[in-house]
């Protein structure tokens, strides 16, 4: 993930997403990290990050989530690709927050 800092852009950031594809293209998934929703117990869909440069984590609230929206779902090539953008929140003293803007991925799974 890369970003701006004090003006200068950076690459030292490593960003975690978790979520169940959908059925359905355009599936929207809202991701906060205190969200109710879980899938049998095994994990809630959430967005975090961390600054390899501070070793400080961010992560997606639930009262201001982070917008996922799936937009290729390929079940026979096994692709899925879609975009992102929020606010996760954390840091040293609990209260920074990290904006993520025009976020997109293209994955195998």
């Amino acid at each position: 993930m890369s970003g701006v800092r004090d003006s200068k852009p950076f690459y030292d950031m490593g960003l975690t997403v978790v979520f169940r594809p959908s059925d359905t293209l355009g599936g929207l998934h809202l991701l906060g990290a205190d969200t109710s929703r879980t899938y049998t117990g095994q994990f809630v869909e959430q967005m975090s990050a961390t600054d390899f440069m501070t070793y400080d984590d961010y992560h997606s609230s639930n009262r201001r989530p982070v917008r996922l929206l799936v937009r290729k779902l390929d079940r026979q090539q096994r692709i899925i690709s879609g975009t992102f953008e929020g606010s996760l929140y954390g840091g040293t003293s609990g209260h920074d927050s990290l904006a993520v803007a025009d976020g997109r991925f293209d994955l195998k799974y």
